[in-house]
């Protein structure tokens, strides 16, 4: 009775299940390493907004004290034009654009006419 059991199993039906595990473990695999890297790469880009930040605020302080410093009266810009400033040019250098004068000069007019906006909004 069981020889004639075993005789009715197809011959591929040996090989199923092996091909669904390999399958399965291949698609397992894939997804998470897909996972990781978004993972990785959202990681990565919050501790360099962190960083960003940090430089932002640091800068700040460094132009608080050297108005301290100078003792002449000086226009200290509010701390978001700073941060706007070190995350464009972190942008530029992020998109791996190669950085030329002409290029700062642009970023440099941005920050002028936000640094004006915000001055304004400001007072």
């Amino acid at each position: 009775m069981p020889n004639q059991i075993v005789q009715q199993i197809p011959s591929w039906s040996y090989w199923l299940p092996p091909v669904c595990l390999l399958t399965g473990v291949a698609i397992t695999g894939a997804l998470n390493y897909f996972n990781n890297k978004a993972i990785r790469d959202a990681d990565e880009k919050k501790h360099l907004k962190e960083l960003m930040l940090k430089t932002s605020v640091e800068y700040w302080k460094q132009d608080i004290e050297r108005i301290k410093l100078s003792n002449k009266p000086a226009l200290l810009l509010p701390i978001e034009s700073y941060i706007f400033h070190i995350l464009k040019l972190s942008d530029e250098i992020n998109l791996n654009k190669e950085i030329t004068v002409e290029r700062i000069i642009e970023i440099r007019k941005e920050f002028n006419i936000l640094s004006e906006k915000l001055q304004k909004e400001s007072n």
